[in-house]
């Protein structure tokens, strides 16, 4: 079943959003599911180990070492994004052009925006130091803002269960227009419950009037707001380019 779809006007966006998946995390190497705040934030819950270890590594299922590295190679990439934009180098004359005549303009000022799991906390941390260390002309809010409509996807029933199984079930679901009533009987969330309190993030920030925003996120949601962003078919997400 299609529903009126939460709608954001590029036209009217004051700043300009750059999506941030997490690396690679234990839960991904575990393949599991990994949705619920009590099993993906340790303050709320730390969740069990991971299956394949005897240890308390899996706890909150943060990133790997691999994750880690994932993380400061995309950030190093990023923060040559930013030189590049500063040097007005950015192929999108949209950008250049609303921010040329802002004092802003010379000093950028950039805040980082994460869900709470602890995936997207370390994420967002490691990010925040490769972007303070590898370019001083940016202006860097020095701590990570968390926004719980930031959050993964709410998959259920499928907590826990195989990954890849669960998502590819869910990810039918989406293609196929199910009726709201059979999300709510698997207790997953639909992807216009998942757009409608991403936007409401980018509707806040907006207020605010920053610069830069980094979303740091999940796929699902990231993908699904990229719907709003593209004003793309809300249940297609996974038909756009894919956040690796």
């Amino acid at each position: 079943m299609k529903s009126t779809p939460t709608k954001l006007s590029l036209e009217q966006l004051n700043n300009h959003y750059i999506l941030f998946r997490h690396g690679q995390s234990k839960a991904n190497v575990a393949n599991i599911v990994v949705s619920r705040p009590e099993n993906g934030i340790p303050s709320k819950g730390v969740g069990p180990p991971s299956p394949s270890s005897n240890s308390s590594e899996g706890k909150g299922w943060g990133l790997t070492e691999f994750g880690k590295e994932q993380v400061k190679n995309a950030s190093r990439d990023l923060s040559n994004y930013f030189n590049n934009f500063q040097n007005q180098e950015i192929d999108d004359d949209n950008i250049l052009d609303k921010f040329k005549n802002s004092e802003k303009f010379q000093k950028f000022h950039i805040k980082i925006y994460s869900s709470p799991f602890i995936r997207t906390v370390e994420t967002a941390n490691i990010l925040l130091n490769e972007l303070l260390l590898t370019n001083n002309n940016l202006s860097i809010h020095s701590e990570i803002i968390i926004y719980d409509d930031l959050m993964e996807r709410n998959f259920g029933i499928f907590e826990l269960k195989s990954g890849q199984e669960s998502y590819s079930k869910v990810w039918k679901m989406d293609e196929s227009y199910t009726l709201e009533n059979e999300y709510k009987e698997l207790q997953v969330e639909t992807c216009e419950e998942v757009r409608s309190r991403m936007c409401n993030v980018v509707n806040e920030i907006e207020r605010e009037h920053h610069i830069i925003a980094i979303l740091v996120s999940h796929g699902d949601p990231l993908q699904i707001l990229q719907t709003a962003f593209e004003n793309a078919d809300t249940n297609l997400h996974r038909s756009l380019n894919h956040l690796e």
